[in-house]
């Protein structure tokens, strides 16, 4: 099975606002977790199901 988070984040050059993301293959928790604990103002997600007790730690320090 293959499996890819993808992570998208604003990014200001010269007074546009624009969307840059960028997809992960590897090390999916840990470059979750990373993102997940840079968030500043909200946290949106689409998934089938939660079972990684790493980042729900990240999810609960965030509220």
């Amino acid at each position: 099975m293959s499996m890819c988070v993808m992570w998208a984040e604003p990014v200001h050059k010269q007074s546009k606002s624009i969307l840059m993301t960028q997809a992960y293959f590897n090390n999916l928790a840990d470059q979750l977790c990373f993102q997940l604990s840079k968030a500043k103002n909200n946290i949106s997600a689409a998934v089938c199901w939660f079972s990684h007790a790493n980042i729900f730690d990240v999810l609960k320090k965030k509220f």
